[in-house]
């Protein structure tokens, strides 16, 4: 794919949206699941044209993630007492 643009959205239309002052023409087939707040700040995904194909949000972004690489059964149930 395309590159990453952080911004905030300046001015938005139907088919561009003006992020930190560079207009960026929305990807044709995302168009009816586009929405954006004037004011807000997204991370834009571009296509290899440069045109806007998904985003998300500065929250989406800041969320942390962790996998669980090992654990224990306990069958008896949890225990009263914190150690």
């Amino acid at each position: 794919c395309g590159d990453l643009v952080d911004g905030t959205v300046q001015a938005t239309s139907e088919d561009y949206v003006t992020i930190d002052g560079t207009k960026y023409e929305i990807e044709e087939s995302y168009k009816k699941d586009f929405s954006v707040k004037k004011g807000m700040s997204y991370t834009f995904h571009l296509d290899s044209f440069g045109k806007i194909a998904y985003l998300s949000t500065d929250k989406s972004r800041r969320m942390k993630y962790a996998y669980i690489v090992d654990g224990t059964e306990i069958s008896e149930g949890f225990d009263k007492d914190v150690y």
